[in-house]
């Protein structure tokens, strides 16, 4: 099975040394990317995360690309998506401003298994039908189920009767309520809107 994309869920950044720089997980779903990529199964690399707030003015995507190309990835092999401060808003702009624009049908989401009942909920709502979507789950030691029951309980009080793949309500409903987006809606627009164009170009 080829994919069009994988889509990268950056995880964090942390510090060493005085400077911040992906942490094991981040590596870990960039390094599966990486592979796949190599392997010819998919064609694009899609980085998703930004958080410039947290890291000094630093974007995920930009540190998960420049590690990437370290590894040999040509700057052509990769998308970024540099808005999003969570799991929903990854899926939500990647869908909007990058897969969409590109006709992209065929994905494969890149997680860790704490993780991926959130991502294959989440992942179900945003997309809809009309979309192949695999899932590539690292094994990991973490005991989270209960901070991921808590935010899938405020996923869908945030999207409560929106119906899925309906892209305007989902992104308003977002910019409305979700704490992390509805502060400046206005820079998540832009931004989007800037991604989009750019795919064009």
């Amino acid at each position: 099975m080829s994919y069009d994309c994988a889509i990268i869920l950056a995880h964090e950044l942390v510090k060493k040394n005085g400077f911040f720089t992906l942490s094991e997980m981040s590596k870990q779903r960039v390094e599966e990317g990486i592979n796949l990529l190599k392997s010819k199964k998919v064609n694009f690399l899609v980085m998703s995360g930004g958080r410039e707030d947290l890291y000094g003015g630093l974007r995920l995507s930009d540190i998960m690309k420049k590690y990437s190309i370290e590894k040999g990835v040509f700057e052509s092999q990769i998308i970024e998506e540099p808005l999003s401060k969570d799991t929903i808003g990854q899926l939500i702009f990647v869908k909007q401003a990058v897969v969409v624009p590109r006709r992209f049908k065929r994905l494969i989401i890149i997680t860790h298994d704490f993780h991926l009942k959130r991502v294959k909920q989440q992942a179900n709502f945003v997309f809809g039908r009309g979309y192949n979507i695999d899932y590539l789950s690292i094994p990991d030691n973490l005991d989270c189920a209960i901070k991921e029951e808590e935010s899938l309980i405020e996923f869908k009080k945030t999207f409560e009767g929106i119906s899925p793949e309906d892209d305007n309500l989902i992104l308003s409903r977002l910019l409305e309520r979700h704490k992390y987006y509805n502060k400046d809606p206005y820079f998540f627009i832009n931004g989007l809107k800037r991604m989009i164009a750019n795919c064009h170009n």
